[in-house]
């Protein structure tokens, strides 16, 4: 299989954005007919190449729409553009990483995940130390990554959350770690979670940076 690269999409709209967000989610969901071929994710999103599906592909529509409630926190749910027309443009203005580098499918391998994070540890934390992020969003993915590794780069031991969403059919899903005055993690489902709609996920997320901004 190949190695799938990822991260900053664009790096002067990342840097240009109200706030540098980095997504962290497990692996690429691959057809088995395509996991050789070499692929770049940030050139894809550059070129508009999921712009015509993003819609139809839910982690690419609520990685959208939550990043547009972070960046535009006046837009309400129902005047942010579609994710397959202006508004695929607010994912140029991320970074996008996952655990496992290689090609994956439908459904991820709780094992599979956990031994990619080892494996690509050093990578992992190169990434989110040179991004310099100030909010990281962990899709279903917060799990697996260790307080004690992000220490060694600045990210604080915030053990318990400083915040909890909103309860979504009587269970809670969405938890923030404020680190610093710059530096929010936020750690909730994958977003092709289907227990979750958009709008609720858009609005977990930008609750949990509202609140994190009230304090600052």
């Amino acid at each position: 299989m190949k190695k799938i690269k990822d991260g900053i999409v664009d790096l002067e709209k990342y840097n240009q954005a109200k706030y540098k967000i980095l997504w962290i989610l497990k692996e690429g969901n691959v057809d088995e007919n395509d996991k050789e071929i070499e692929r770049d994710i940030c050139d894809e999103f550059r070129n508009n190449k999921h712009k015509e599906n993003a819609c139809a592909i839910p982690t690419f529509r609520k990685v959208i729409y939550a990043s547009f409630g972070i960046l535009y926190p006046e837009i309400s749910w129902r005047e942010i553009p579609s994710a397959n027309s202006d508004g695929y443009e607010i994912i140029k203005e991320i970074a996008y990483i996952n655990l496992n580098k290689y090609p994956g499918g439908n459904f991820s391998n709780k094992n599979t995940i956990e031994n990619a994070y080892h494996e690509n540890k050093k990578e992992i934390l190169g990434q989110i130390d040179t991004f310099s992020p100030n909010i990281i969003i962990c899709g279903g993915t917060f799990d697996y990554i260790h307080w004690s590794d992000l220490e060694l780069i600045g990210w604080g031991n915030k053990k318990t959350p400083n915040f909890e969403g909103n309860p979504i059919n009587n269970k809670t899903f969405t938890y923030c770690y404020i680190v610093s005055k710059e530096r929010l993690i936020i750690s909730l489902p994958h977003p092709a979670y289907s227990g979750i709609s958009d709008e609720d996920y858009w609005a977990q997320i930008k609750d949990a940076v509202l609140h994190w901004e009230r304090l600052r």
